[in-house]
C-alpha cells in the first residue's frame, strides 16, 4: 500500500518553536503561557503532521483529523486526544490535523483517507 497523498508542505520536518496563538506575543495571558508546568515542543513528521512517522499498516491505524484541539496546539504532545486515545486503546492513532482547519479542509481530508487507504477507524473532531 502506498502512503496517502495527505501532506502539507509548510510544516514537513519542521520543529517550530511556536504556533500561531501559542506564543507569549500572541496568546490572551502571557504571565499563564510563561508559567505553564510543562514542555510544549512541535515534531513534525515527513508528511507535515504533528505525529511520528506512519506505520506501515495503515488500515488498521485510528485515523483522527481535526484543527488546532486535535494537533494539540500549546499543549505537550503526549495530551493530545489522539496521544490520549492511542494510550486507552493500545491502538496506533495517525494525528492528521491543521491549526484553524475548516469543517471543508476536514471533510475533504478525511474523504481522500477513505478513498486511498480504506482505513478500518476513523475518528473526526469538526471545527
Amino acid at each position: 500500500m502506498t502512503l496517502p497523498t495527505v501532506l502539507l508542505p509548510r510544516f514537513i520536518a519542521a520543529e517550530p518553536e511556536y504556533i500561531g496563538y501559542d506564543s507569549p506575543d500572541q496568546c490572551l495571558d502571557p504571565d499563564y503561557f510563561n508559567q505553564y508546568s510543562q514542555p510544549v515542543t512541535y515534531r513534525f513528521n515527513s508528511r507535515g503532521f504533528r505525529d511520528t512517522e506512519w506505520p506501515l499498516d495503515l488500515q488498521n491505524a485510528v485515523w483522527c483529523i481535526g484543527d488546532s484541539f486535535t494537533l494539540g496546539m500549546g499543549t505537550p504532545e503526549q495530551r493530545t486526544w489522539p496521544a490520549q486515545l492511542s494510550q486507552i486503546t493500545g491502538r496506533r492513532c495517525i494525528n492528521i490535523s491543521l491549526p484553524g482547519a475548516s469543517n471543508a479542509w476536514i471533510a475533504r481530508t478525511a474523504a481522500a483517507v477513505i478513498k486511498e487507504v480504506q482505513p478500518q477507524h476513523m475518528v473526526i473532531q469538526w471545527s
